[in-house]
């Protein structure tokens, strides 16, 4: 039974990833991978999410991961894992295909390897979504993480004022 339900959930999360990635590719007609070439950095760009790995993190096409830069979600086997990294999908899925990718300049990879920047679903910031829904917590390391502090404080504090997700009482 544990394994079918984890086979369903399996196959949701694809079904998902794949039709983000058609409607992607129906509306612009090509797939958009993120360029990392270094001479790129800084720029916005369209890119094309393969699977939603976490409340903060993304894989692309091409094999790209993508840390949200300002947030922290909980991880797997902490409380609301799962429903941050279920809105994480919801969210993305919601930007009508056009998903956008913002790379913080000044530190372009973590220590994993994972590009750094912000993430946006049509007009939809990702990351300060997930905090206005008590999802994730605002994480300030510098030189990236201050970039929207005030903007992700203040969802993260109406969060915590209506008491929702982590912030339930």
């Amino acid at each position: 039974m544990a394994a079918k339900n984890r086979y369903r959930r399996i196959a949701t999360a694809l079904a998902v990833a794949l039709a983000v990635l058609f409607l992607y590719v129906d509306r612009a007609g090509v797939l958009a991978l993120v360029n990392t070439n270094n001479s790129d950095e800084g720029k916005t760009r369209q890119i094309v999410v393969k699977w939603v790995i976490d409340g903060d993190t993304v894989e692309l096409v091409g094999g790209e991961r993508i840390r949200y830069v300002g947030i922290d979600t909980p991880e797997r086997e902490e409380p609301f894992y799962k429903k941050a990294r279920t809105m994480n999908v919801e969210i993305l899925s919601n930007g009508e295909g056009t998903i956008y990718f913002e790379p913080c300049a000044s530190e372009y990879k973590d220590k994993y390897g994972r590009l750094l920047g912000w993430v946006r679903a049509g007009e939809v910031d990702v990351g300060e979504r997930l905090l206005t829904l008590g999802l994730a917590k605002t994480l300030t390391i510098p030189p990236c993480g201050l970039v929207k502090v005030k903007a992700y404080k203040e969802a993260e504090a109406k969060a915590r004022a209506l008491s929702v997700g982590l912030w339930k009482k």
